[in-house]
């Protein structure tokens, strides 16, 4: 083969080379898409933070005084207040000086979270002292998605994230302590110092499954956005929570009074006549409803007052009251 024939094969070659190489960069065909989703954290905010969190500094304190801290915003009751988007169990515990006398001469008349008997709960019974109470909330552990948290003092109680209309996310810690009078000198104690200090922790709950049970993209179809549906307060083992029944008020009676008499004459003979008196009763309710007794009264004397006692009987109880027959004018 000649030179020239071989430098036209060559020159050949690259081109198809050249060619194939240009075909495997566009001859195929394609397509992508993607898909964007989030997550966005929950927050566990336990407010008022420090000082704004209720305390007191009583000065002259002495045996036989006591402390009362059950109205909220008027006395030290320390409510706290869920300001995050996540549910949180609250624990306390409760700092002593370790020298110190007087936590032992201070006695808990009650303590309470929201509506529950802390001491009860915690099986303290009898007298306990601010000693005793600071003891028991020492060195308690508890486990947060099967890890231990250690030192957080005693569980309290729970409070909700924020809902609308409800107000489960506020509690208040209230409590009554008194300094105990022995009956004895304790002149040992004059100008001691007892400091308190309530420590409280919000811990998450244990972490859930999310899945078809509490995803939705609200279509009956698939594709498009999966939210939680979930309600964030459901506590753990429980359904979504519900309040408990709001027990019905006592119904009270408010008032008793007679709202109708009259005084009829009768004739016994020609010489003769008598007086009879008829009246009645109004109970009023606090419920607002209203029930009635009516009495009469025969050969009565008409120029005085007459003792008459009027009943009713609403829902299964009797209520009884005396009230004045007053004198014909």
């Amino acid at each position: 083969m000649s030179l020239k024939k071989k430098a036209a094969l060559s020159m050949t070659s690259i081109a198809v080379g050249a060619m194939a190489v240009m075909g495997g960069t566009f001859a195929y065909f394609s397509d992508s898409t993607q898909a964007k989703s989030k997550f966005t954290n929950g927050t566990i905010v336990l407010n008022p933070k420090e000082p704004y969190l209720e305390n007191f500094n009583i000065s002259g304190w002495k045996p036989g005084d006591k402390l009362i801290a059950n109205n909220d915003n008027q006395e030290p009751a320390m409510v706290l207040n869920n300001q995050g988007t996540l549910p949180m169990n609250v624990f306390m515990k409760l700092d002593l000086e370790e020298l110190n006398k007087t936590k032992n001469s201070i006695i808990v008349k009650e303590l309470k979270f929201g509506d529950v008997d802390l001491l009860a709960k915690w099986g303290l019974s009898g007298e306990v002292t601010l000693a005793q109470l600071g003891a028991a909330t020492q060195n308690q552990d508890t486990k947060v998605n099967g890890n231990t948290v250690s030192d957080v003092g005693q569980y309290i109680g729970y409070l909700n994230a924020q809902e609308d209309g409800k107000w489960d996310h506020i509690k208040s810690l209230k409590y009554t302590l008194e300094f105990k009078d022995t009956g004895a000198p304790q002149n040992e104690l004059q100008g001691e110092i007892t400091d308190l200090l309530f420590k409280f922790t919000g811990l998450q709950y244990d972490g859930i499954t999310y899945d078809y049970q509490n995803l939705s993209n609200y279509s009956t179809e698939g594709g498009g956005t999966y939210y939680n549906t979930n309600n964030v307060n459901t506590r753990p083992g429980q359904t979504d929570p519900t309040p408990p029944p709001v027990p019905a008020p006592e119904i009270t009676l408010s008032k008793a009074e007679i709202t109708n008499q009259q005084w009829t004459k009768r004739t016994v003979n020609f010489f003769w006549t008598e007086w009879d008196v008829t009246a009645t009763a109004t109970f009023t309710f606090s419920d607002g409803s209203t029930l009635t007794d009516t009495k009469k009264l025969t050969d009565v004397n008409p120029n005085k007052d007459h003792n008459v006692k009027f009943s009713v009987e609403k829902d299964g109880k009797t209520y009884e009251k005396n009230l004045v027959v007053k004198k014909k004018n």
